[in-house]
């Protein structure tokens, strides 16, 4: 029996130091404020392979975005909280790694005119140490529309 609380309470101190780590990393925070933020907004979106959520929002009938393609971008960034960081709109030559991997991703998959959502886990935006006011393993929002593909 004395064996059994042995084991039985080393179970219980490792399960919640493991707890414990769990709920401090960093990562599991990031994808537990995606998850809030996609409830919250009524999404049942499954993410892409890389970890983008993809939330098209307008079906645009223009040019479609391809790798290389000069774009325009209006966009608006948010935090999952809803605080506007950036917003504008930005020209640049799509998949040539000028933006962050996340817009790179999610612009290519938009044709002109259309609209779409882009919740972008850290490791396809500023990473683990952030950039500027964004600090690391932050999540981003980015209310986008592509004005032009030429």
């Amino acid at each position: 029996m004395m064996k059994f609380k042995k084991h039985f309470l080393l179970f219980l101190i490792t399960g919640t130091i493991m707890a414990a780590c769990t709920k401090d990393d960093p990562v599991v925070k990031e994808q537990a404020a995606i998850d809030k933020y996609l409830q919250d907004h009524g999404f049942t979106t499954s993410p892409q392979p890389s970890g983008l959520y993809y939330i098209e929002t307008f079906r645009g009938s223009g040019a479609k975005a391809d790798p290389g393609d000069q774009v325009k971008v209006k966009y608006k960034g948010t935090f999952t909280d809803g605080t506007i960081f950036d917003s504008g709109v930005y020209p640049f030559i799509l998949g040539t790694g000028r933006v962050i991997k996340g817009w790179d991703e999610g612009i290519s998959y938009m044709n002109e005119g259309g609209k779409a959502i882009l919740v972008i886990p850290s490791d396809l935006g500023y990473g683990p140490d952030g950039s500027g006011n964004i600090p690391g393993y932050t999540p981003l929002v980015f209310e986008v529309e592509l004005i032009d593909v030429f």
